[in-house]
């Protein structure tokens, strides 16, 4: 028997770092090859920020987001700890209070070791949601000012709205890309928190600007041509908050009002973002027939990397994983023993177990064992091959 802390999921999670890093190192080596965008399509991630920073979440909300708790929830909804300021639009010229807030917050980073820049084991985010009294103008510099009650200290953010230049996220897509044929799917959406300090708690979703005729544009990354329109279609939540059967309602378990952007009717290939009026545009993606490739070889390079009993070669790893030059577990697995079973076994499945047939047989009369007959304990096994399961070392019959 091999043993090893079981954690499948984690296996999931390596692959996904794994795509992640392989779809940023394909990026880095095509940049001689592809024509980018004007604008970055990467968001600063926010584990690195050391600043507070402000955000348009759309022409109606307006994001703060700052590093340090707040002393009380209902210190951050308070309207008049905020003003919006924009001498060039007309409904604020004159400094404006939010008509209400919300308010989340999030684990930004956990740092698997500490290191110089991460000396905290956890790096939170704490997000005040603004919606606004009138509709934020294209083009227009704003002046965010939050007063020291929310977050014990005043402060004041520049918001430059510039729509077609300015990413938002809320806007999601396949950063990798899509194929020429078959669905093309964007979505749009968020959760703006809560907009109560205690239960029952309120939560706030993005609204849609423009409402039912609202479009989407599809563009060329770098020309700005339309190449496709079309229109936000609401999605059904299978469960809403209010548990009616109103689509409208946002989703219990995210909080959104998610909208489906689908643009499965552009077929050419090339480089484009989704661009909507009012909200801002997506990060850039790619339509091609081997759009996903990058997506395939990090998967194989990922399965390959956890390979148990041979060794790995740098030329099928890739840049980002060390290389193994010996075959490993080739000969170290044995039985292991029943008679009596070890005491972290009995530990786990004490014998006989409370709950039969969970973990072993019924009891054998003729051997006096709950284990079908086996090689002697500690009997070497050939077991060599498979896949070590996640992080460790560990291989179970599953991997």
């Amino acid at each position: 028997m091999v043993s090893g802390r079981r954690s499948g999921w984690g296996y999931v999670w390596a692959l996904i770092v794994v795509v992640h890093m392989a779809t940023s190192r394909v990026a880095a080596s095509e940049s001689r090859t592809r024509i980018e965008t004007p604008w970055p399509t990467q968001e600063l991630l926010d584990k690195d920020r050391t600043e507070p920073w402000v955000s348009y979440e759309s022409s109606s909300y307006i994001g703060v987001h700052f590093l340090t708790a707040p002393p009380s929830i209902a210190g951050v909804l308070k309207e008049s700890a905020y003003t919006i300021q924009g001498k060039q639009d007309p409904a604020y010229t004159k400094p404006q209070p939010p008509t209400s807030v919300s308010y989340r917050s999030r684990v930004l980073f956990a740092q698997l070791l500490p290191s110089a820049n991460y000396l905290a084991p956890m790096r939170h985010g704490y997000h005040a949601f603004l919606q606004l009294p009138s509709p934020l103008r294209d083009g227009v510099n704003y002046t965010v000012s939050v007063s020291a009650g929310p977050f014990g200290a005043a402060r004041s953010f520049l918001l430059a709205v510039n729509e077609r230049s300015q990413l938002n996220t809320n806007i999601r897509v396949n950063q990798v890309g899509y194929p020429l044929t078959g669905p093309k799917l964007g979505f749009l959406g968020a959760w703006l928190g809560c907009s109560s300090a205690t239960p029952p708690y309120a939560p706030v979703a993005l609204k849609l600007p423009g409402g039912a005729g609202a479009t989407f544009n599809v563009r060329d990354a770098v020309t700005g041509a339309v190449v496709f329109t079309g229109t936000p279609q609401l999605f059904a939540p299978p469960v809403t908050i209010d548990n009616t059967s109103s689509p409208a309602s946002p989703d219990l378990y995210t909080g959104q009002r998610v909208w489906l952007l689908d643009f499965s009717a552009l077929t050419a290939p090339g480089r484009y973002h989704i661009h909507m009026a009012r909200i801002g545009v997506s990060h850039a993606f790619l339509v091609a027939s081997d759009a996903l490739r990058p997506v395939l070889g990090a998967l194989a390079r990922g399965v390959y990397g956890q390979r148990c009993g041979t060794a790995l070669q740098e030329g099928f790893l890739g840049p980002w994983a060390r290389t193994r030059e010996e075959e490993c577990h080739a000969d170290d697995a044995e039985v292991m023993p029943v008679r009596p079973p070890p005491k972290w076994f009995t530990d786990k499945m004490p014998l006989p177990n409370p709950t039969p047939n969970m973990t072993t047989l019924p009891l054998n009369s003729s051997t006096g064992s709950y284990f079908l007959p086996q090689p002697r304990g500690g009997s070497p096994l050939q077991a060599a091959g498979g896949h070590h399961d996640a992080g460790d070392y560990g291989k179970y019959v599953v991997n």
